[in-house]
């Protein structure tokens, strides 16, 4: 079976051309693209603000916080690999975790010295993540509307989440935007 289609562009690079089908239909309607040129895998079509409201509703928090013992054990060790591989770029500041969730990545950075923020399209998970950390430190909504201070982190990570936001390019350019400006390669860094 031909798993190239022809029919849409790579958000990220607009590269046109045969787009690969890594899966079909596997979120209803929507399938898993790659892009033959620069190998992002994205969904498609692109979720819409609410079919996002739907799949991040309080059922889906709620089953990993009801599975508190495995899944965010499972999380949080994850994480605490990420970071130690950031640690060699940078290893204290300003940390924002972008598509936060409940905050399990943002309790392992603070365990480690790093000053958590996080933003989460999820009302529910992000109200658990403001719980946690204070409604100061949570954004909660779609980060082109964060009223994060612009130079403001050392570090944004954005872990299991490209996938899932529904115009990359502009997300990726308000995370620029809110990143420090360096002359060095010791932070300002997307992961």
């Amino acid at each position: 079976m031909n798993n190239d289609l022809q029919f849409t562009k790579c958000p990220i690079c607009s590269s046109e051309g045969n787009i690969k089908i890594l899966y079909k239909n596997l979120i209803g309607n929507k399938s898993i693209l790659e892009c033959p040129k620069c190998s992002i895998q994205y969904l498609y079509p692109y979720p819409t603000e609410s079919e996002l409201n739907e799949i991040y509703s309080e059922d889906y928090v709620a089953w990993g916080i009801g599975n508190e013992d495995t899944f965010s054990q499972m999380k949080k060790a994850k994480f605490r690999k990420l970071l130690k591989y950031t640690a060699k770029y940078c290893n204290k500041g300003n940390l924002l975790d972008f598509g936060c969730g409940p905050g399990y990545l943002m309790e392992e950075a603070k365990k480690i010295g790093f000053n958590v923020y996080g933003a989460e399209f999820g009302e529910y998970a992000a109200n658990i993540a403001k719980n946690k950390f204070g409604e100061d430190r949570i954004f909660a909504g779609n980060i082109e509307n964060c009223k994060f201070q612009d130079n403001f982190f050392d570090i944004v990570i954005m872990s299991d989440l490209l996938e899932h936001i529904v115009n990359p390019v502009s997300s990726f350019k308000k995370v620029n935007a809110i990143l420090k400006n360096t002359v060095n390669s010791n932070g300002g860094g997307i992961v």
